[in-house]
């Protein structure tokens, strides 16, 4: 296994995380698409940089990568020369770019109007004195918190400098992270007056000349104004940078829906991707503020750590200790490649002739085995005890309790629903919605369950992000099943909790055993439908 650290930007976060990994001595491989060294160094492909073990590749391009965690091999090119790299761990922390929102306000560039970044950097020169500038944040739209604070130090800047007015235009301010309130009460202190817009906009029009006129209402005082300031400073906001496209589809990453490379998932955080030894930091994760890149260079770094720390100790007691590796039974296999597109870790190889699950990348979901539609793929991570004894019988429906098989997810349902009683339910733990599959469901019922029920993570929530909505489709599927056979669908059902959820938790199964007691029992054997083989509920047996 290498120790090499692939790092892939030229952002603040990318020269912090390198320089840390540089203290600790291990090893980077720096790659700039531009001739920009992070810290000045600029050198042909295949040489080291003078700090012995960090190279550096400038106008490198990232061309394709295989492998997991470990032993990613990264394809390269420079100057029309293909080369690879081997990684235990890729860091992708690519710069963001600034937008002017010139369109939010119908405005267009010009010598009066400027983007908050071209007019911070002008601040001493931008007027005469007495001059007046007009700042917009967020009026039509929310900002992002980084813009926010950009915004009132460029309002600062230019207000500091011989008494120019400052009229601040804002709707909903962030002020809410680091520094935030601070900057508001400087921005006051230094004379910037703010106008802020809850239920009204101001009418905005640009002049032929250029020139900017702002009429609105302040809502405070309900009086109307009209103000033609000297020159209007357009808030921006940060766009991930357009290498993000490529290096998602090389990598097989995730992304939300403003291109970032990190869903917004609770379970992503700091800086972890859908695909294990690919971190993701600074402006390549999100539209953070500048301020935060040093946090989530610190963040990287631990999350580098810990994976060599795992991959060194794979059986040690780690805190992000997997579930079982899947494993793909290459004589059943029709090499449909199912697994390979639905792995939401990127953990399953393709090679010229099989396909096989990369064990340092696998997360143990399950989806993959459950999904098959060969049920090639062998995974022991669903077990389940036995369903409480035979089906009472019609004399005794008076007394009718129904037994309830509950396959819930490790990291939400099982947690949430511990504490659920434990006559005529078994709880059985699976580590992912994803990895329950309709011979599951169909086999529970078929071993004597009068019910079964689905508890998942919400969507959003999930740690392997799709497994929540693959469980649903799996549930939709046997209940229409068991309406085609004459079943009743209602036996089956999904439903998603958080793991804090415990009396939500006890709520669901209480109502859906109520809703079983409506129905008659089921009598081993007695439920129809099609699965992918008949495997009974067992103690310690396993499901696949």
């Amino acid at each position: 296994m290498t120790q090499n650290i692939l790092i892939i930007g030229n952002s603040p976060c990318a020269r912090g995380i390198r320089a840390d990994l540089e203290r600790l001595d291990i090893p980077t491989i720096l790659i700039l698409a531009d001739g920009v060294s992070a810290d000045g160094i600029s050198e042909p492909a295949g040489e080291l940089s003078s700090r012995g073990s960090h190279a550096v590749f400038d106008y490198t391009t990232v061309e394709g990568c295989t492998g997991t965690a470990g032993d990613y091999q990264i394809r390269l090119r420079r100057d029309r020369e293909p080369f690879t790299r081997s990684a235990a761990a890729v860091v992708i922390a690519e710069q963001g770019l600034q937008v002017p929102l010139y369109d939010e306000y119908g405005l267009g560039p010009s010598g009066k109007v400027l983007p908050v970044s071209e007019a911070a950097a002008r601040a001493g020169e931008l007027l005469p004195d007495g001059g007046t500038v007009a700042v917009f944040n967020g009026i039509y739209s929310e900002s992002q918190p980084g813009m926010a604070d950009a915004a009132m130090e460029c309002a600062i800047a230019i207000a500091e400098n011989r008494g120019r007015r400052v009229f601040f235009f804002t709707g909903n301010l962030k002020v809410s992270g680091a520094g935030g309130e601070l900057l508001f009460r400087r921005s006051r202190e230094a004379g910037v007056v703010y106008f802020k817009f809850t239920h009204t906009r101001p009418a905005i029009r640009q002049e032929d000349t250029g020139a900017v006129r702002i009429e609105f209402t302040d809502e405070i005082t309900g009086e109307p104004f009209v103000l033609t300031p000297d020159v209007t400073v357009v808030d921006e906001r940060i766009a991930p940078s357009p290498r993000l496209d490529s290096l998602a589809q090389i990598f097989r990453l995730h992304r939300d829906a403003g291109g970032f490379l990190q869903t917004p998932n609770v379970r992503r955080a700091p800086v972890s991707t859908n695909r294990r030894g690919i971190f993701a930091a600074g402006p390549a994760r999100s539209p953070e503020r500048e301020s935060d890149a040093p946090a989530d260079a610190h963040a990287a770094i631990g999350a580098v750590l810990d994976l060599l720390h795992d991959l060194h100790d794979p059986g040690g007691d780690s805190i992000h200790r997997r579930g079982l590796p899947a494993e793909i039974d290459q004589n059943a296999c029709i090499r449909c490649l199912t697994c390979f597109r639905i792995c939401p870790h990127g953990a399953v190889l393709l090679f010229p002739d099989r396909l096989a699950v990369g064990e340092s990348g696998c997360m143990g979901c399950g989806i993959c085995a459950a999904q098959c539609p060969r049920g090639a793929i062998r995974f022991e991570g669903v077990r389940a005890g036995e369903t409480g004894g035979a089906a009472p019988d019609a004399d005794d429906a008076e007394k009718f309790v129904p037994k309830m098989v509950i396959f819930a997810c490790e990291k939400s349902g099982r947690i949430a629903a511990r504490s659920a009683p434990s006559e005529k339910i078994e709880l059985v733990p699976v580590p992912c919605g994803g990895a329950v599959s309709d011979a599951h469901l169909l086999d529970a019922l078929q071993s004597g369950a009068d019910g079964v029920l689905l508890l998942a993570c919400h969507v959003g929530n999930c740690d392997a992000e799709t497994g929540t909505r693959y469980g649903r489709r799996t549930v939709e599927r046997v209940q229409k099943v068991l309406e085609k056979t004459g079943g009743a669908p209602g036996r089956v059902a999904y439903r998603t909790v958080a793991a804090n959820m415990e009396s939500e938790a006890q709520s669901t199964i209480q109502n859906f055993q109520q809703e079983l007691s409506a129905l008659s029992p089921v009598s081993t054997g007695k439920v129809q439908g099609e699965s992918r083989g008949t495997v009974a509920i067992e103690k310690g047996k396993t499901l696949s």
